[in-house]
């Protein structure tokens, strides 16, 4: 897998881009969203990444927002084929979770929907039937609540490109703001 290194102007307000949040939304049909695909133990990091891209009027399903109604496998296949995008956050729980693994393997195998992945589990490497799916995709890592700030621009960036079908790369920095100071 390939890890993200961007970093610097990310979690500067780069999100509240109006025009390329136009064209993101766009790229979600009527009756469509982006699902949230996770294993429980990532939930807290899952829900704050959901709120965050509600808060700029994306379209967004995940189970414990109240999106899952009915029989568990009938929900989980419904949301998928919704789905123009979803977002998964990986782990080794993750991976050990049938769910998931039956949820991500439907979405990619059956569906051929669009993924963006996120790594939740610092020293995890991807193994097993998830290293075979996910490959050298590309992973964002946010390992720890705290980062989640700084990794929405990132994030959004990631689905906007997944969802153009074109690189969408992130403005570059400002320059460096030179001071002299002369001392007597």
């Amino acid at each position: 897998a390939v890890v993200s290194t961007q970093s610097g102007y990310y979690g500067r307000g780069v999100m509240k881009d109006q025009e390329l949040l136009a064209k993101v939304k766009s790229k979600i049909g009527d009756g469509q969203h982006v699902m949230i695909s996770y294993q429980w133990d990532s939930q807290e990091i899952a829900k704050d990444i959901y709120r965050r891209l509600e808060d700029v009027g994306i379209k967004l399903w995940m189970d414990v927002s109240g999106d899952m109604v009915g029989n568990m496998n009938d929900a989980m296949s419904e949301a998928v084929e919704n789905s123009a995008l979803i977002i998964c956050f990986l782990s080794k729980k993750y991976e050990d979770s049938m769910n998931c693994r039956k949820e991500l393997e439907f979405a990619l195998d059956i569906k051929k929907r669009e993924v963006v992945t996120i790594k939740v589990e610092k020293d995890y490497r991807f193994d097993h039937w998830l290293g075979l799916i996910i490959g050298n995709r590309k992973y964002i890592e946010i390992t720890e609540l705290e980062k989640v700030p700084e990794k929405m621009d990132e994030l959004f960036y990631e689905m906007a490109s997944v969802l153009l079908k074109e690189v969408v790369a992130a403005p570059a920095p400002p320059p460096p703001i030179y001071v002299a100071c002369f001392m007597k």
